[in-house]
C-alpha cells in the first residue's frame, strides 16, 4: 500500500511540472510607454478602460482623448508621426509617441436685413471666440429701438431704448451669433391726453405703480376749470412717483388738491417725481397740504433722489395758490427736493404759504441728508411775482428758495446750487431782494440776477 501511495504522489508532481513547462512555453508580453507631446490650446491624454495611462502592453486597445480649449477644435492627431483617422488604436509591441494640435475656430456673425424702422450693422461677419464685435444701431426717423430687444443669441447687448444712433459691443461667444433688435414707432411711447377722464386715468396709472419711465405724456387740451377742477394728483406717494416726460404743450391744468390732516404725502399737480421731465405746463387753482410732512408745490410737491437721476422742470408757470398749511415746505413750482433738480424758464404768480417755515416762490426747501447722496440744484431763468409768507415767528422764506438745507452743517453735501433769477418778488426793508430765506452753511451757492433788456 505504501508503494502504491508513493506512485500516486509522483504522478501528481509530474502533472504539475508538465503544466508549468507548458506555461513557460508561452511568450511573455512586454509593457511599453505611451508618450504624449505637450500642445497649446487644449489637452491630450491616453486611457485604457477609462483610466488614464502612460503605457500598455501589446495588443491592448487604447483611447486618445482630445480636449480643445473654448473656441478651438482638433487640427490633427499623429501616432509615431503618422496621421491618425480615429481616436482608438491597438498598442504595438513598442513605445508610442502621440502628438496633436488644435486650431482656432471662426464663427459667423449675422445681422437682420430689411428690418422695418432702422438698421443694425456689425463690424465683422466672422470672428473667433473672445473677439470684440461692434454693433451700430440706427433708428429711422419716427422710430426707436425698443429697450432690451438688442440681443446676440438672446443675450442682451444693449438695454436702454435708443432714440438715435448708438454703438455698442459684445464679446464673441464660442458659437455662431445672430444679432436681432426691434424698432417701434415713437408713438408707441406717447400717451396723448385730451379729456379730464383721460387725465384721471393717467393719474390712477401712476398712483398704481406705473412710473412711466421712458415714456412721454402730451397734453392736447386744457384740463379742468374753476367750476370743475382736477382733484387727482399724479404720483400720490414716494413709491408711486412719476418718472417719465410730461409735455404740457402750452396747456393749463386747473387744480383743486387738498390733503387730509392725517396725510403725510406731498401734493402738487405731481405729488412725487423722480428723474422726470415736466415742461410747457401751466397750473391754476389751489394746492393745500394739511399734513405735517411732505411738500406742496404748484407743479410738484416733492422731487425724489431716484438713484441720482435729474428731474427737469422747464417753461412752466404756476398761478395756483400753494399752502403747506400746518408746517413746512411750500413752493410755487416745487415744494421740496432731496434729488438733483433743474428748474428753468419758469415763473410763479400764485401765493405761497408755509404754516411754520420754508416757503419759496420757486422752491420751498432743498435738502441733502447724506454725503453719499450729494445733489445739485439749478434754478435758472426763474422769477416769482407771487406773495410768499410763513406763519412761524422765526420761519424763513425767500422769493426764489425758502431754504438750502443740510443734515450736518460741517459737511458740504451739495455738488452745487445755482440761482439765476429775473425777479424775486420779495424784498427786505432796504429794498434788496430776498432770494433765499436761509442757507445752512452751504458754501458752493451761486446767485446772480438776470437783466432782461426792454423789448427782448
Amino acid at each position: 500500500m505504501r508503494k502504491k501511495s508513493y506512485v500516486l504522489m509522483l504522478f501528481a508532481a509530474l502533472v504539475v511540472l508538465c503544466a508549468a513547462l507548458v506555461g513557460c512555453g508561452k511568450v511573455a508580453r512586454t509593457y511599453h510607454r505611451v508618450s504624449v507631446a505637450e500642445c497649446e490650446n487644449g489637452r491630450v491624454y491616453v486611457t485604457y478602460r477609462g483610466e488614464e495611462v502612460g503605457g500598455a502592453t501589446a495588443g491592448e486597445r487604447l483611447s486618445i482623448n482630445l480636449l480643445p480649449d473654448t473656441g478651438y477644435e482638433v487640427d490633427y492627431v499623429k501616432i509615431d508621426g503618422a496621421a491618425s483617422e480615429g481616436v482608438y488604436f491597438d498598442m504595438p509591441d513598442n513605445d508610442v509617441n502621440i502628438s496633436a494640435a488644435f486650431r482656432r475656430v471662426t464663427y459667423g456673425v449675422t445681422v437682420p436685413v430689411g428690418v422695418s424702422g432702422g438698421t443694425i450693422a456689425a463690424d465683422k461677419s466672422t470672428a473667433a471666440y473672445g473677439e470684440k464685435i461692434t454693433v451700430t444701431v440706427t433708428p429711422d426717423e419716427g422710430y426707436v429701438l425698443r429697450e432690451r430687444t438688442l440681443v446676440a443669441n438672446n443675450t442682451e447687448i444693449y438695454k436702454p431704448r435708443a432714440t438715435e444712433a448708438i454703438v455698442t459691443e459684445f464679446v464673441m461667444p464660442p458659437c455662431d451669433v445672430a444679432i436681432k433688435g426691434e424698432f417701434v414707432s415713437t408713438e408707441t411711447f406717447i400717451t396723448r391726453i385730451s379729456t379730464l377722464e383721460e387725465y384721471v386715468s393717467f393719474a390712477n396709472a401712476v398712483n398704481g405703480g406705473d412710473n412711466y419711465v421712458g415714456r412721454t405724456v402730451i397734453l392736447e387740451n386744457d384740463i379742468g376749470t374753476e367750476a370743475a377742477p382736477v382733484w387727482a394728483r399724479v404720483g400720490a406717494s414716494a413709491a408711486n412717483y412719476f418718472g417719465g416726460t410730461f409735455d404740457g404743450n402750452g396747456k393749463t391744468v386747473y387744480l383743486r388738491l387738498i390733503t387730509d390732516t392725517d396725510s403725510d404725502n406731498s401734493v402738487g399737480a405731481f405729488g412725487y417725481v423722480g428723474g422726470a421731465t415736466i415742461k410747457n405746463l401751466t397750473v391754476k387753482g389751489t394746492v393745500v397740504k394739511n399734513g405735517d410732512n411732505g411738500g406742496a408745490g404748484g407743479i410738484a410737491g416733492a422731487v425724489l433722489y431716484s438713484d441720482g437721476k435729474e428731474t427737469i422742470i422747464d417753461n412752466c408757470v404756476s398761478y395756483a395758490s400753494v399752502s403747506a398749511a400746518n408746517k413746512y415746505d411750500a413752493g410755487g413750482i416745487v415744494g421740496a427736493t432731496t434729488g438733483n433738480l433743474k428748474i428753468a424758464n419758469s415763473v410763479n404768480y400764485g401765493s405761497v404759504f408755509a404754516g411754520i417755515s420754508r416757503a419759496g416762490g420757486i422752491l420751498g426747501n432743498a435738502y441733502c441728508a447724506s454725503i453719499n447722496k450729494k445733489i445739485s440744484v439749478g434754478l435758472i431763468g426763474v422769477g416769482n411775482a407771487g406773495t410768499v409768507s410763513v406763519g412761524g415767528a422765526s420761519g424763513v422764506f425767500g422769493g426764489i428758495a425758502g431754504r438750502i438745507g443740510v443734515n450736518d452743517r460741517s459737511q458740504n453735501v451739495f455738488d452745487g446750487f445755482t440761482i439765476g433769477y429775473v425777479f424775486a418778488g420779495c424784498t427786505d426793508k432796504t429794498g434788496h431782494d430776498i432770494v433765499v430765506g436761509r442757507n445752512d452753511s452751504v458754501t458752493n451757492v451761486k446767485i446772480y440776477k438776470i437783466t432782461v433788456k426792454e423789448g427782448a
